[in-house]
């Protein structure tokens, strides 16, 4: 009897060491990583892209005085103008991240942004048609275009895709080449300031902690303005409204994060 209970003291003496062991050996540790990309820091940085859209002038004289250029009340007197480019320029950012949701804001500015050349066209109402004319013509030239624009991205540790909206700015050239029975002339329209909304699609990847490539596609759309030129015959001011440009535009840029 006396033995029996030795036995049993050191049973129970030994039991929870072992119980213990015996649960640490059968749950592994999860090993937390922390090597999760923190997207969260001020950025800077190049891009560079292609611009397409079209941009429409028509004759601002025209528009307010129809009974001197037109036959008819719908008639209209245009320019509807396919306008591509490159676009190149530098940008800076901050990003904020709250678990997988990251929210920042970015502006940027680019030299270029498209240019094209159309004829003049007159429509004709009471025909339904439009006559392009062979000797009247606007060209357009974006000088420089940016924006500055709100994103909201879903971290998936170094990879980020992202949208993105705001506002869009820009300046650009109209000349237009009128024939007279004195003569052809070219009205000039120069530093056409542009104003509209963007929107885009993105993607940006982290390729090391302060190196960042991205790839993104925007719509913008400048609305439209008024836009001030001189009548080279009576040296007058002679307007043009500018509808457009509306741009498509695809680029990608590197970015270096602080």
């Amino acid at each position: 009897m006396k033995r029996l209970l030795i036995c049993l003291a050191m049973v129970a003496a030994v039991s929870p060491t072992y119980a213990a062991d015996l649960l640490v050996a059968e749950g592994p540790a999860v090993e937390v990583s922390d090597d999760l990309f923190d997207w969260t820091g001020l950025y800077v940085g190049l891009q560079a892209g292609y611009v397409t859209g079209h941009v429409e002038t028509e004759d601002y004289f025209c528009v307010n005085n129809p009974e001197e250029c037109y036959e008819a009340p719908g008639d209209r007197y245009f320019a509807d103008l396919d306008i591509a480019g490159f676009k190149g320029g530098a940008h800076i950012g901050y990003n904020h991240q709250f678990g997988s949701l990251v929210v920042g804001a970015e502006s940027q500015l680019n030299l270029g942004g498209g240019s094209g050349e159309g004829a003049f066209t007159y429509f004709d109402e009471s025909e339904g048609e439009d006559f392009p004319s062979d000797d009247e013509s606007a060209t357009f030239d974006t000088l420089w275009e940016g924006s500055t624009r709100l994103k909201v991205g879903f971290a998936l540790d170094r990879l980020m895709p992202y949208v993105t909206a705001g506002l869009a700015y820009g300046q650009a050239d109209i000349t237009a080449h009128r024939e007279f029975q004195e003569g052809p002339f070219d009205f000039e329209y120069s530093d056409i300031n542009l104003i509209g909304y963007t929107i885009g699609l993105g993607a940006a990847y982290a390729v090391t902690d302060q190196v960042i490539v991205r790839g993104e596609a925007n719509y913008t759309d400048y609305g439209s303005t008024t836009a001030a030129g001189v009548d080279p015959l009576t040296l007058n001011t002679h307007d043009i409204e500018v509808v457009g440009p509306k741009n498509i535009s695809v680029e990608a840029g590197i970015s270096f994060k602080f």
